[in-house]
């Protein structure tokens, strides 16, 4: 199973949206387990990784995206990754 770590920023307007699409993109791939992360709390996490700018989806180390993805882009991307 995939873990997909969704970092996000609380100053961040397009956070709420992201979070939506993340739940959305888990729903319709049952293999993906679906982690929510916060800049401030996971910093040393995120750091370790190289992100700075949020949203950004990521599994272990490598970041899929940066931005907000469509569902569909998302969806294909973890597709790529089973």
């Amino acid at each position: 199973m995939l873990t997909l770590e969704v970092y996000l920023s609380s100053n961040c307007l397009s956070a709420p949206a992201a979070k939506t699409v993340a739940e959305q993109a888990v729903k319709k791939i049952e293999q993906v387990h679906l982690v929510f992360r916060d800049e401030e709390k996971d910093h040393d996490r995120a750091a370790s990784i190289g992100l700075f700018i949020f949203p950004a989806f990521v599994i272990g180390t490598e970041i899929l995206t940066i931005g907000l993805p469509s569902l569909e882009d998302l969806v294909l991307m973890l597709k790529n990754k089973l």
